[in-house]
């Protein structure tokens, strides 16, 4: 058996790009072997349509011609793949790869020069409309390339939620190219549609014929694409809340105050929403979008900034009454401590599992008492940890500010985690949005050894 692995990515490449391909000889149960001598022929196809009348109706076939535009011969390795590469033009194409063996067995591949229209309908109405790559950006220049089987005129519409573009050129039989430049107002894509006319012929006695093509193509395509984060949990019980954490990054922060304010005017105006940034802005971007944040009801803006920017998080805090939130991955009351100093954090959100366990937090908790701030546990990690927090959350003075006077927080992560609900014997779920604390002794959880010894390396 031959096999053949294009080295591009779909049926497409660009034209003027090189099509390269790896090729492997296997006996039937897949052993590599190795073979000298096969050879290969890289076809154009190109297709006609026949019309004929029969019982006095016309019909038509289409008929497929192929021409030979390259070929050679390799040898193959048992140990690495034989390599062909070859420069390509606008068309379509067929490697051909076989043994000198009449009877041998050979492989072919169909492929695309251009980023043609998939298509569906084999019928003369149909105009092969391929463009030189899958997207742009404003500025630049969009080769469309036409396959004309008559001479005639050739209109192409660049359609999106309107009419944006039209070029029309007279063309001869065979491959035309036609240039468009791309807009800036053309949003995020758009629909080339190519009308081929073909004007009456009373000489040959030709009536009027058209063929239409279309393809779509993408605009700054990675700019517009988001980082979707959104991992549902693996076990939903009756009568409970469904959390959805979502994490979204590529955005503006005009587009990060959109998304807010969308999902703002979706909760209930007695649901909290809270905001976490993840460390991802600069100081100035951090205290626009804080003073946005805090129009739109949220409660609290988790980490604008890298932890280390004391200034810029004072800044940030200075510039709404919300809420500034932060701190689950330092390690220590020390760390926190320029942070409280500078009246730089409102909400202390130390990890049990971070911050030098119970004793490591009653200090970061103890410190944050001492200059005003608040403490929110965070619940990543093992249900050990998240055990610990609960006791700790239990015995610290309420936070007085709570917008629920009878009710405080704790960050629960609802990703899947094994960590987190296998190594308990009973898993810490939480039920209707509450997370009770343990009553048994010590933590008020029991361990699953059976389940950490699974774990261990």
């Amino acid at each position: 058996m031959i096999g053949v692995k294009p080295l591009f990515s779909g049926r497409s490449l660009g034209a003027g790009e090189n099509a390269t391909f790896d090729v492997v000889f296997a006996s039937p149960d897949g052993t590599s072997l190795a073979r000298s001598a096969l050879r290969y022929e890289l076809l154009k196809v190109e297709t006609k349509y026949q019309w004929y009348r029969r019982e006095g109706i016309w019909d038509f076939e289409p008929v497929k011609t192929t021409k030979r535009v390259a070929d050679g011969q390799i040898d193959v390795a048992a140990d690495k793949p034989a390599r062909i590469s070859v420069p390509m033009q606008w068309g379509r194409y067929r490697l051909e790869v076989s043994t000198s063996d009449r009877n041998g067995p050979v492989t072919s591949i169909g492929f695309d020069a251009g980023f043609y229209a998939d298509a569906n309908a084999d019928t003369p109405d149909l105009l092969e409309l391929a463009l030189d790559k899958p997207e742009y950006v404003p500025g630049e220049s969009m080769t469309v390339a036409v396959t004309a089987r008559t001479a005639g005129k050739v209109t192409l519409n660049v359609i999106g939620d309107r009419l944006i573009s039209t070029v029309t050129q007279d063309v001869a039989a065979g491959t035309a190219r036609l240039r468009v430049p791309v807009g800036n107002d053309w949003g995020s894509g758009a629909y080339v549609v190519a009308t081929l006319r073909r004007p009456l012929d009373t000489q040959a006695e030709r009536m009027p014929g058209r063929a239409i093509g279309v393809q779509w193509f993408a605009i700054n395509r990675k700019a517009r694409t988001l980082a979707l984060d959104m991992r549902l949990p693996t076990l939903l019980r009756p009568n409970s809340a469904l959390r959805i954490p979502v994490k979204v990054g590529g955005l503006s922060p005009d587009e990060d105050a959109r998304h807010v304010a969308a999902i703002r005017d979706a909760l209930a105006s007695d649901r909290m929403l809270a905001v976490d940034a993840n460390c991802a802005y600069r100081e100035r971007t951090a205290v626009s979008m804080a003073a946005r944040l805090a129009d739109l009801g949220v409660y609290w803006f988790e980490e604008p900034l890298p932890l280390e920017n004391v200034a810029g998080y004072r800044a940030v805090c200075g510039a709404s009454g919300m809420y500034v939130a932060g701190g689950q991955a330092l390690s220590s009351a020390e760390a926190f401590l320029p942070l409280l100093e500078a009246r730089a954090l409102h909400l202390v959100q130390a990890s049990v599992g971070a911050a030098g366990g119970i004793t490591g937090l009653q200090r970061v908790v103890a410190l944050a008492e001492t200059f005003g701030a608040h403490y929110s546990p965070t619940g990543w990690g093992t249900g050990i940890v998240i055990a610990a927090a609960l006791h700790l959350r239990a015995a610290t003075t309420a936070h007085p500010a709570a917008p629920f006077p009878d009710l405080d927080w704790i960050e629960y992560d609802v990703t899947d985690n094994p960590l987190r609900e296998a190594v308990l014997t009973t898993p810490l779920v939480p039920r209707d949005g509450y997370l009770e604390t343990p009553t048994g002794p010590g933590l008020g959880v029991r361990v699953d050894l059976d389940a950490v010894r699974a774990f261990a390396p």
